[in-house]
């Protein structure tokens, strides 16, 4: 906690002394702690939250649809391991780390991390030229996949829970 100066001080004690400040104050205090009025502020910070939450899928998905893979290197699984993988996340599911596919089309298991949650399994199914993610429900994405390994970034896990239905290309 940073000292206060002498002029600060002295405007403290100015303003507690002054009989139109302690009754505001007390009146903040107890709209504070009012049950009713704590809700309202909840309510109102929760739909910001998922104004921005929006904003920030809206701008992940015009990412995933205009942006070409890069290219990225064989990694540790081998010559033709790839990975795909989004970006880290505070809020929402988490990020998908569809992680060392092989492109041989051979179908493969790999982890969704869920913050407060046990590690789920999804279905990764390797075409000739797309990454076939399927998760639990009806979702399904198509990544397109260029002959060399690439990163994708997908919508957060967030979007595609409130659309499972949709299917990315």
């Amino acid at each position: 906690m940073a000292a206060f100066t002498p002029q600060e001080i002295a405007r403290l004690e100015q303003l507690t002394t002054n009989s139109m400040f302690m009754p505001l104050l007390e009146e903040y205090a107890k709209d504070l702690a009012d049950p009713k009025t704590l809700e309202e502020r909840e309510a109102y910070l929760r739909q910001l939250e998922a104004e921005q939450d929006k904003e920030a899928n809206e701008d992940a998905l015009s990412d995933m649809t205009n942006r070409p893979p890069h290219a990225k290197g064989a990694g540790a699984g081998g010559a033709g391991a790839c990975g795909a993988s989004l970006p880290k996340r505070s809020r929402g599911l988490g990020p998908l780390d569809a992680g060392f596919v092989h492109p041989s089309g051979e179908e493969l298991s790999v982890r969704v991390e869920l913050p407060g949650a046990s590690v789920a399994e999804v279905d990764v199914d390797v075409q000739p030229r797309s990454l076939r993610v399927r998760l639990p429900g009806r979702l399904r994405l198509d990544l397109p996949l260029p002959l060399a390994c690439a990163e994708h970034r997908l919508a957060p896990a967030s979007y595609l829970r409130l659309h499972p239905e949709r299917s990315l290309a």
